[in-house]
């Protein structure tokens, strides 16, 4: 056949279907492809699980089987160990909080009770343990049990926050100020401050924000100790790449001191007839020299003083730096105290950018709730039992449980241009400290340690 002719073949047989189309007022449908319809969804084969259904939860969950085993063997160590917490706190906890994460039955399904969800979130708080892990425990499916842990944080925030981590006052401040110099000897201060990175995974989008100085991903936490190794104020969420700038100077608490709205008791001498001292916290040498904020005399200073003033100096100022570090490892201790308790801190946290600051601050204010529970505790079975922490002849049990270094510290984290009043107010306090109105024994201990 010629190829002409083919080809004209071939636009008459178009041509006659285009035809018969138009005239019929119908879509064409090849033989071969199946419709596709907007309304077409796949058909679920559960609506849950049998794994995670109301019977197997309650048969093989560990709430209903394990942590009621651990009540009726009177197992009060395990069960500690699971939750971080006695039967008796876990249940205030659960009447503080249930209001809020209880949840209505439906005609499907019944509801997931508070209990549970409390349960799922201090164990994951506790152990650190994989979403996927928790949900094969207690027996809930795996996105119910991430909604959980967000949702339940929250509930703890607002419970929590008022009673265990209040607003600061001029009468909390004194309060602190008259704590730290019965307990450590530390006239006029008000707290000690410290920030730490928290290693989470890389959020979306992020780049290298938050990227630290270590090269692992982190937001920092910014934390104020009392007396008693209690969180006074935390700031949490900055990234981890600002470690070097001026996070305490961009914080709430920063901003409220430099502008002199931190109702701050007014200054008082610390000793009778003397020029009057402003309250202040402790820093170390990350932070800058301000009158509301006193840090150490620089290591390269002590060693550079002239002889000619029998280094009676460098006496003093070691014995200030000595004075400041006793008092300012509260903070550290605090820092310890929340990872070893609370291991979430041990390994990244996954999730988004808005959870993780809940878990933190979530964990945080537990931490707090736990530390006032202690007075009601016998020592044994205390949150932070004695010999837990820093004494002035032996280092706390907490650094002996291998966590508490997954805090890691910030860096410089604010300018380094002290004025001369604050300079004035150290050296005032450094002078005190060697006087027999100021001096402890153990400091001359200290200092003559490694001499013979």
């Amino acid at each position: 056949m010629d190829v002409h002719a083919v080809f004209a073949s071939m636009v008459m047989f178009s041509a006659v279907a285009g035809y018969m189309y138009l005239n019929s007022g119908q879509s064409p449908q090849p033989t071969n492809i199946a419709p596709v319809t907007s309304n077409t969804r796949r058909k679920r084969r559960w609506w849950t699980r049998p794994i995670y259904s109301e019977d197997q939860r309650r048969n093989q969950g560990q709430h209903d089987n394990l942590m009621k085993e651990l009540i009726l063997s009177n197992d009060n160590v395990k069960y500690w160990k699971f939750l971080r917490m006695n039967k008796v706190s876990f249940d205030i906890l659960l009447e503080k909080i249930q209001p809020e994460i209880e949840r209505k039955d439906t005609k499907f399904r019944k509801a997931i009770i508070p209990g549970v969800r409390l349960a799922i979130t201090l164990r994951y708080l506790a152990e650190g343990c994989s979403q996927d892990d928790l949900s094969f425990g207690f027996r809930v499916g795996r996105s119910t049990v991430s909604g959980i842990i967000k949702n339940t944080c929250s509930a703890l925030i607002n419970a929590l926050k008022n009673d265990y981590l209040p607003p600061v006052s001029e009468g909390s401040w004194k309060t602190n100020a008259d704590d730290f110099e019965a307990r450590w000897q530390f006239p006029h201060c008000i707290g000690a401050i410290d920030g730490k990175h928290i290693n989470i995974e890389c959020p979306n989008l992020s780049g290298s924000e938050f990227r630290n100085y270590k090269s692992f991903f982190s937001i920092v936490l910014l934390a104020v100790a009392d007396a008693s190794y209690k969180f006074v104020y935390v700031d949490i969420g900055a990234p981890g790449s600002d470690s070097d700038g001026g996070i305490f100077a961009s914080s709430s608490l920063g901003k409220s001191l430099e502008r002199n709205l931190a109702n701050l008791p007014p200054p008082e001498p610390i000793i009778n007839g003397g020029s009057p001292v402003p309250y202040f916290l402790l820093g170390d040498e990350a932070f800058p020299l301000k009158n509301y904020l006193m840090k150490p005399f620089a290591g390269r200073k002590l060693n550079r003083l002239p002889q000619e003033f029998n280094d009676e100096p460098a006496i003093t100022r070691k014995i200030y730096n000595y004075r400041q570090a006793r008092a300012r490892r509260v903070v550290e201790n605090a820092f310890g105290i929340l990872a070893t308790k609370w291991r979430i801190f041990r390994r990244p946290i996954v999730t988004n950018y808005e959870t993780i600051t809940k878990i933190v601050y979530a964990a945080c204010l537990l931490h707090n709730f736990m530390q006032m529970q202690d007075c009601s505790l016998p020592a044994a079975s205390r949150y932070c039992p004695p010999g837990y922490t820093d004494s002035d002849t032996a280092e706390g049990t907490w650094r002996n449980e291998g966590f508490g270094d997954h805090l890691q510290s910030t860096r410089r984290i604010g300018s380094n241009n002290p004025s001369r009043s604050a300079i004035d107010n150290r050296d005032q306090i450094a002078n005190y400290f060697v006087s027999p109105l100021g001096q402890i024994p153990y400091q001359w201990v200290h200092i003559n340690r490694g001499k013979d």
